[in-house]
């Protein structure tokens, strides 16, 4: 081998060591998700059935409404996008105390998403922290076990994962803010333009890549993060009220040992987060 090849070679040596380590994390344990998830595999023996539990999946009403959860999660994104943008405008601007409130926007963040959960759960109880300022405010009527309450759990604990994740976006949003030029605020204000209208033409404008990213993580994470917070608040109930797919894949599989079933669902998991992540990422490139 003359000297030529081997100086081409010696790129693909100094990345061997990332291509041998992703193969073994994450190629090789996936691919034997997708093998498992055509047969009937209890976590010690196994046999091929083919499709069946596919068949079984699509057949089954309670998949189809975990999958629903799911999808009822996304309608949060836009909004929670929309409460930091304005906010992350207004520590820009640096009203009265933003130092304080740029603290505590983040501190949530970087509380275990567990013991978040927790604190949640105390304070969703029947004698807790809502309930008790519902009363207050003349609203008691309105209170109840948000999280025993099949109508009202899922959004509770929405409410919660905002809550805990929306300092990271308006960090994110600050960060661009702090980057730019100042004279577009400045000409903005000279024009007579409202506080609404600099939202709507300068600020979301400017902001656009970076929400179009963390859009692109937070339909990620709907699907693959929210586990922590049903485990931790309601354990997928009442009945399946709060279930998601993460966790309908912990119960059949570690559960109820039907690794299998639970391999196929991982797979059809899968194969949603790709389409979504595919279809944003085209959307972001036709809009720029």
């Amino acid at each position: 081998m003359n000297a030529k090849r081997v100086s081409k070679l010696i790129p693909y040596l100094y990345i061997l060591p990332v291509i041998v380590l992703v193969g073994s994390m994450i190629m090789y344990p996936a691919g034997k998700v997708f093998f498992y998830s055509f047969t009937k595999w209890t976590g010690i023996s196994w046999s091929f059935i083919g499709f069946k539990n596919y068949l079984k999946l699509f057949q089954s009403s309670i998949f189809w409404r975990i999958l629903s959860n799911n999808f009822i999660m996304l309608v949060f994104i836009p909004a929670e996008l929309g409460l930091a943008v304005v906010v992350a405008l207004l520590l820009y601007q640096r009203i009265r105390g933003w130092r304080v409130y740029q603290m505590l926007v983040f501190v949530p963040v970087v509380i275990p998403v567990v013991v978040w959960g927790y604190i949640w759960t105390f304070l969703y109880s029947l004698d807790g922290p809502v309930n008790e300022t519902l009363d207050v405010i003349g609203l008691g009527k309105f209170s109840r076990l948000w999280l025993a309450d099949p109508d009202y759990a899922l959004l509770a604990v929405m409410i919660t994962y905002v809550w805990k994740d929306i300092g990271f976006p308006i960090i994110l949003f600050l960060a661009r803010l702090l980057s730019l030029d100042p004279v577009l605020f400045d000409a903005a204000k000279i024009d007579g333009a409202s506080s609404p209208q600099t939202l709507w033409y300068i600020v979301i404008p400017l902001l656009r890549e970076v929400i179009w990213v963390y859009a692109i993580l937070s339909v990620m994470w709907i699907f693959t993060a929210t586990f922590t917070y049903i485990y931790a608040m309601t354990g997928g109930g009442p009945g399946y009220s709060t279930t998601v797919l993460g966790y309908y894949i912990y119960t059949k599989g570690f559960q109820e040992f039907k690794m299998g079933y639970a391999s196929a669902v991982s797979v059809i998991l899968f194969v949603i987060v790709l389409a979504f992540v595919t279809i944003q990422m085209k959307s972001s490139k036709r809009g720029e």
